[in-house]
């Protein structure tokens, strides 16, 4: 489903196959350029945790050729398919507790492998058109407590940058679901009355779970993790991950000891053993004081430059932990 060459809807026994460098007009994106897959909009964010499934879907389908003169079956749309094909997303990712001292980060893993358009590959969310194509949608979360309400939503980055929602006014010991969406207009803050916009979940995913505690239960320290990719401007491949760390101690003076900040695969987890072409190095020891912040920020060089990777943060012996997914960066902005 997720591979970009398959059969599609095309009105023509015998298509161009030409395949231009940057997609536009190639015909594995069908007539109705969105690669053959069908999204499930919706007009009410109040629908979205309604699409969510077991299978992780998540109201995703894929529109075969019906036959005929106007859609008609071709062998040939099975040159080049792509068996292993990944999703355009593929996890979601979010804050297991929060304080009021902190945010809720949200992320989503996005397949940038196939960069190369005039080939073979998997569907990136800038081949799915829908108005206008998924890249541009804004990437978002919706906070939904015991009774099915939701409490909070916000939609203010792109797809691929970390979301972080204020989690001050939650209710203490509450757990939330998290419902990652896309949306086409952007929600820039909890606060933001609704207004027309359509919305889609995220493909591959399931909802998680956040729980509000105090900050004695938080350990008293406030966590943010970034990465992005360094991507060669000249062949477009991922060359680097830098990253950046800040911390803030939130109720008292502290010292963190073994410290390690890791790159792994994200077929890999967290407990794994290591792998060639994974890395790990020491942040040393930090000593916090109260409400000031520190940041760290450094790069892993890449051995491996067509593996998909995430950023994985363990503190004070593994007492405290973070993930991020690196952002893709434009080389040619």
């Amino acid at each position: 489903m997720w591979s970009r060459c398959k059969p599609v809807h095309i009105a023509s026994a015998a298509p161009d196959r030409s395949m231009p460098s940057d997609g536009e007009g190639a015909w594995w994106k069908g007539s109705m350029k969105n690669c053959g897959i069908k999204p499930p909009p919706v007009a009410s964010y109040e629908e979205i945790p309604k699409l969510y499934t077991e299978d992780k879907m998540n109201g995703y389908t894929y529109e075969r050729p019906w036959g005929g003169s106007g859609s008609p079956y071709r062998l040939a749309d099975f040159l080049l398919y792509k068996h292993n094909a990944w999703a355009p997303i593929f996890a979601f990712q979010c804050d297991s507790k929060v304080s009021q001292s902190g945010t809720i980060s949200c992320s989503v893993g996005i397949n940038i492998t196939d960069v190369d358009k005039s080939g073979p590959g998997s569907i990136t969310l800038s081949d799915i058109d829908f108005g206008t194509n998924l890249e541009t949608w804004w990437f978002g979360a919706m906070l939904v407590d015991s009774s099915n309400r939701i409490v909070r939503k916000l939609a203010n980055v792109k797809p691929g940058v970390s979301l972080e929602m204020p989690a001050r006014g939650l209710t203490l010991g509450q757990y939330y679901d998290v419902y990652p969406f896309l949306c086409m207009n952007k929600i820039d803050s909890i606060y933001d009355l609704d207004s027309v916009n359509l919305f889609l979940p995220v493909m591959n995913c399931s909802p998680g779970r956040v729980k509000y505690v105090s900050e004695e239960e938080a350990g008293g320290l406030v966590i943010n993790l970034n990465a992005e990719y360094v991507t060669h401007p000249m062949t477009g491949l991922n060359t680097a991950v830098k990253w950046e760390l800040k911390l803030k101690a939130t109720n008292g003076n502290m010292t963190l000891r073994n410290n390690w900040i890791s790159l792994r695969f994200i077929t890999s987890d967290v407990t794994d053993p290591f792998q060639a072409g994974e890395q790990q190095k020491s942040l040393g020891d930090k000593d916090l004081t109260l409400d000031n912040p520190v940041v760290i920020s450094g790069q892993f060089d890449l051995m491996n430059f067509l593996q998909e990777y995430y950023v994985y943060v363990t503190l004070s012996n593994g007492k405290y932990t973070k993930k991020a997914y690196p952002l893709a960066l434009n080389p040619n902005p």
